[in-house]
């Protein structure tokens, strides 16, 4: 099971700007629009959502993980049909308004089409930012370039 503590971890990059952004990212980077609720008691009770993630995401219990999710265009467009690179990207949310910010993992395919979403927010994620509401979201690969270049230094060593 991924706790919200083991999988949702804000990034470490250095320093925040003033657009609640980090130092190596531009507004440009993110999407900006709505995060909707899913896997919610009343989702369940009313058929809306079977509380299980897509099979490509390894059908994750998602009442009981935390986490996003996002349209599979969006993965197919930067991964293609690797299914592992799916399982094992993040996304970064950023409540622009508070500065609060996670990097999460994708537990499900969506928001439905029907939701005018960009994203889609297991309820404990929900909780965090404060209930559907408009948030900033990018898709970032499992190790990003500054870790790997971080890495190899210390290898070179």
């Amino acid at each position: 099971m991924i706790g919200a503590d083991a999988a949702c971890r804000p990034p470490h990059p250095p320093m925040l700007q003033v657009n609640r952004l980090f130092q190596n990212e531009t507004p440009q980077d993110f999407l900006t629009g709505k995060a909707t609720t899913f896997a919610t008691p009343e989702d369940l009770a009313s058929g809306a959502d079977n509380g299980m993630g897509a099979p490509r995401l390894g059908k994750l219990d998602t009442t009981q993980v935390a986490g996003v999710a996002v349209p599979e265009e969006a993965l197919r467009a930067k991964y293609g049909n690797n299914y592992a690179a799916w399982r094992t990207a993040r996304v970064d949310v950023i409540d622009q308004e508070t500065g609060k910010r996670l990097r999460v993992p994708i537990v499900d395919l969506g928001p439905r089409g029907d939701l005018d979403a960009i994203v889609d927010m297991t309820p404990s994620i929900s909780s965090y930012f404060g209930g559907d509401k408009n948030l900033s979201v990018k898709l970032v690969d499992k190790i990003d370039r500054v870790l790997q270049k971080t890495i190899a230094k210390r290898k070179n060593r």
